[in-house]
């Protein structure tokens, strides 16, 4: 049978139907013809056996090389975005800094509360302040990010609250109460409130907040917990001198009167300890306790403000702390001004007179820093003294100047009744001065 289509149409089409390119119509007409034509199936026939499979293959192989480099990148890519991610996730981290380690100033008007702070160096930089406000009590949470490289160490924050508020607190210090501040040492000494006197490692935090430590070294201790009253022994390990010795009973009953309100089953409390004349003995029971605060010492650490009117009766608050040198006591500022202090100037006056000033820089000219402090020094050979050698009541003027010369923040007129052998720290802010006890 002779084909439909001449052979040289039939050729033209047959490299395109050997690369599978033609239409059905065509391959039937192809497929037709070659079994009709010796010449043009012989010609098939070579074409096949020198192109098919063996083309295929190089392509097939570069498209699955194509496709591996592909998932490589794309796996290359997604392993550097994750190294990014990890990398970059302690540079949003951030923690709540403890208030034990914050400087700060709080100021309420009204409903309107502003927190004046500086974070201490170790803890990263300032990353905000939460409010959160739940009847009438307002907590406040300081957060720093040990990630960042750049930022501030001191702050200020404020918020206006919903409510009337009755107590701010911060990371379990009550900072203020009913209308005023309390006072640092007051709000740590209520935070190591504990209800049992047989765990001792808690009865240690009470003293340490309410400076047992600082005011007579270390001590051992003895509890008795057999039979009511309990009672807590503190012995000193080293003496006490002639001339210390009526402070010293004193400091001793004012924190026996302050550990039997902290903790609240404690009954009595015993000093022991080496004097000039001996070993001596002093205990304070609950009713000397009661007698000296008033009323029921148990009722006077129910709150924040109501210890701190206790540790002020006693002198606890503003009693300062023993320094090392009996014939001298020292005024020590802490510069909270969130600012370089490049001098310290002071002013002292006795009835509206002044009878000595001066200053302070350091000797290389650096500034002392947010947190940094300076102490001044009043010798008793320098300093007026009242009957029986004590030194007199004086008032003071505090300025910190900054590299300019220009004032950065001050105080006048603080009134102080000194003890030899004592420090008195203060702090000074961009408000005032603030009594750190």
């Amino acid at each position: 049978m002779k084909p439909d289509l001449p052979c040289d149409l039939i050729r033209d089409l047959l490299p395109s139907y050997v690369d599978g390119l033609t239409s059905a119509a065509s391959n039937a007409a192809v497929e037709s013809h070659v079994a009709a034509c010796p010449g043009c199936a012989e010609r098939l026939a070579a074409m096949r056996a020198d192109a098919p499979e063996a083309a295929d293959a190089p392509q097939i192989d570069y498209l699955k090389k194509v496709r591996r480099r592909s998932r490589t990148a794309v796996w290359i890519a997604a392993a550097c975005i994750l190294l990014a991610a990890l990398l970059c996730i302690p540079l949003f981290r951030t923690e709540a800094v403890s208030a034990n380690l914050l400087s700060y100033h709080l100021e309420v008007q009204d409903r309107s509360v502003t927190l004046y702070g500086t974070l201490p160096q170790g803890v990263g930089r300032f990353a905000g302040v939460d409010f959160f406000e739940e009847d009438g009590v307002l907590e406040i949470t300081v957060r720093a990010s040990r990630g960042r490289i750049y930022g501030k160490s001191e702050f200020v924050a404020s918020c206006v609250a919903d409510e009337d508020i009755t107590q701010i607190r911060m990371g379990g210090l009550t900072l203020w109460e009913n209308g005023t501040p309390v006072a640092r040492a007051a709000a740590l000494a209520f935070a190591a409130k504990t209800p049992y006197v047989g765990d001792i490692t808690a009865d240690l935090r009470a003293a340490e907040a309410i400076g047992v430590y600082e005011q007579f070294g270390s001590f051992k201790n003895s509890l008795w917990t057999g039979a009511e009253p309990y009672n807590w022994t503190l012995t000193l390990d080293e003496p006490v001198a002639a001339d210390d010795l009526a402070y010293a009973r004193q400091l001793m009953r004012a924190d026996a009167c302050a550990l039997l309100a902290l903790i609240d089953n404690l009954g009595e409390v015993t000093w022991e300890f080496t004097s000039d004349v001996g070993p001596e003995t002093l205990t304070v029971t609950l009713a000397d306790a009661s007698t000296v605060a008033g009323k029921d010492i148990k009722a006077c650490a129910q709150s924040a403000s109501e210890l701190e009117t206790l540790l002020r009766r006693v002198g606890l608050i503003g009693a300062g702390v023993k320094s090392q040198d009996g014939d001298a006591f020292g005024l020590l500022f802490r510069n909270a001004t969130g600012k370089d202090v490049y001098e310290w100037r002071i002013e002292l006056s006795r009835n509206g007179a002044l009878f000595s000033s001066g200053g302070a820089i350091n000797a290389d000219s650096s500034p002392y820093r947010d947190g940094d402090t300076m102490l001044f020094r009043m010798e008793s050979a320098h300093f007026p003294i009242i009957a029986g050698g004590a030194p007199a009541t004086f008032q003071f003027d505090i300025t910190a100047l900054g590299a300019d010369g220009r004032v950065i923040a001050s105080a006048k007129n603080v009134s102080l009744s000194p003890r030899w052998g004592m420090d008195y720290r203060y702090a000074l802010t961009p408000l005032g001065l603030t009594a750190e006890e």
